[in-house]
């Protein structure tokens, strides 16, 4: 830029002194024409101006046209060209000039920025593809914490749209699950022009929660102060519960599987040492028993309703200690199974899809358990409401209640009970049953909200359900019933955007 305003100081200067020598060579034409009429007798003299006045013109007139093709010329060709360039016409060519003068620089140095321009629009369009395309959302603000800007990536992790977030703040995603010492690290470090890493629990639009891996960084302008903040989060999620699964699982299979197998070998060395020293009894008994004073060999002598009765307890107590290892293979089939249907869960990301309506999946698990318990009795109502989309994972922690309610239920014809209640923000599924009640142990994963109170594998189907509700933004309540039973009540979070209009399929069955 320096260089094309020197170029056009210098062509401003050189179009003024061809005004000054114009205006001077009318200025002697005119002064030669006064002087003719005053003095007639300067005729030599009037002829020798008069052919320099031409001569002079001629001589304008010349330097004129040389300065329209050397200069006015180029640059009005320049001037086109610049403007085009400036609306976006990076691919217009410039006509080349062979100069060495300023022109030639002035067109070198447009032709140097328009090349610099494209390859600079090149990289800013690379930079975007890039961001528009990468799997990990990516939000700008302006300093006051203002969304300006998110990518493709941002609405398929959090479920809100880009007309959604601009003008809002990244404090729609908040959880408040979120230690507030995580917070104040971070703004600690943005203040101070600094990137921060970290993780964060948020919640997406349709209340499930979500682990993120998230970086923010500020862009400060040329006196320091920020601009802009730039974050980008990685949806951990998945891995965050995968690694939970498998570190309750890996504890708890070894802890039952530690215990059967002593159950096992216990059992087997019982049925060794009691039963082997009668065994080797009966034998001594019946050897004596044949054998004669004189080495030879008499009639047994042996009490054969006794032997029967012993061997019939031997064989009695071996089926006893068996169907005890058969129990512990049961005990271990029934913890793979939870540990797949927990494997199964962890398949379902948010961006998998498979949503369908609550009531479906009601339904779904209702027939299915009843077909498997003909002799337990299961009803559902469902209110009129509009249709609440719901993962596939809920699927699974209805089955698990369900299933349990009817299973473990000690009457001879097992009653439950399923609601479904929709009410401002939530919609409230209960299993109500009429057996023992949940044990105190199951019941202390609700209190303290981990896996840890976990000590065997009766209350890992409780744990499940447990997690499912809870990484679904939901919560889980037992209550007790009286005169006996157990209600489990699960609070599921609305879609923020609200619900759609159909109908759910309302009904009693």
């Amino acid at each position: 830029m320096k260089d094309l305003k020197r170029h056009r100081i210098g062509l401003k200067a050189t179009v003024n002194l061809l005004a000054v020598l114009v205006l001077l060579t009318l200025s002697v034409g005119s002064t030669v024409w006064l002087i003719e009429g005053q003095t007639r007798r300067l005729s030599t003299l009037h002829q020798f101006l008069l052919a320099l006045e031409v001569l002079g013109l001629i001589a304008v007139g010349a330097m004129a046209y040389l300065f329209h093709v050397r200069v006015l010329s180029p640059l009005k060709t320049l001037t086109r060209d610049a403007v085009a360039i400036a609306d976006g016409d990076l691919d217009r060519e410039i006509e080349q000039v062979n100069r060495d003068d300023e022109i030639g620089s002035l067109t070198r140095a447009v032709q140097e920025m328009r090349d610099q321009l494209f390859d600079h629009i090149e990289e800013t369009k690379t930079f975007e593809r890039a961001v528009e395309e990468t799997g990990n959302a990516v939000v700008i603000t302006d300093s006051n914490e203002t969304i300006e800007y998110v990518n493709p990536a941002f609405e398929r992790i959090t479920g809100y749209s880009e007309a959604e977030a601009l003008g809002k703040t990244p404090r729609i995603l908040a959880s408040g699950e979120t230690d507030e010492e995580v917070y104040e690290d971070m703004w600690e470090t943005i203040s101070a022009g600094e990137t921060w890493k970290g993780e964060l629990v948020n919640r997406r639009k349709t209340g499930e929660r979500q682990y993120v891996q998230q970086t923010i960084a500020p862009i400060e302008r040329d006196g320091g102060s920020t601009e802009k903040y730039v974050s980008i989060s990685a949806n951990v999620t998945d891995q965050k519960l995968r690694n939970q699964v498998l570190e309750v699982f890996n504890r708890v299979l070894r802890h039952n599987l530690r215990n059967r197998v002593n159950v096992v070998t216990g059992n087997a060395e019982l049925v060794r040492d009691r039963y082997a020293r009668r065994l080797e009894q009966v034998a001594d008994d019946i050897r004596a028993s044949t054998a004669a004073p004189d080495g030879g060999a008499v009639e047994p002598d042996v009490d054969m309703a006794n032997l029967a009765e012993t061997v019939d307890e031997i064989a009695e107590s071996v089926h006893e200690h068996t169907d005890m290892v058969v129990e512990a293979g049961l005990r271990l089939q029934e913890l793979n199974e939870k540990a797949s249907k927990a494997d199964t869960v962890t398949q379902f990301t948010e961006e998998s899809g498979g949503e369908q309506p609550l009531s479906e999946h009601l339904r779904t698990e209702r027939d299915r358990v009843q077909q498997e318990f003909p002799e337990g009795n299961i009803t559902l109502s469902i209110p009129d409401a509009p249709t609440i989309p719901c993962k596939e994972s809920m699927r699974t922690a209805l089955s698990e209640l369900i299933e349990n309610a009817v299973e473990h239920n000690d009457t001879d014809e097992p009653h439950v009970d399923l609601t479904m209640d929709v009410r401002s923000e939530s919609v409230v599924v209960t299993v109500a049953d009429d057996g023992p009640g949940i044990p105190e142990h199951e019941r202390a994963v609700l209190r303290e909200g981990e896996e840890t109170p976990l000590s065997h594998g009766s209350g890992l189907g409780l744990w499940l359900v447990y997690w499912i509700v809870t990484m679904n933004g939901g919560r889980l309540q037992i209550e007790d019933r009286e005169p006996r039973g157990t209600a489990v009540k699960l609070f599921l979070p609305l879609p923020r955007g609200g619900t759609e209009t159909v109908a759910d399929g309302a009904g009693n069955d």
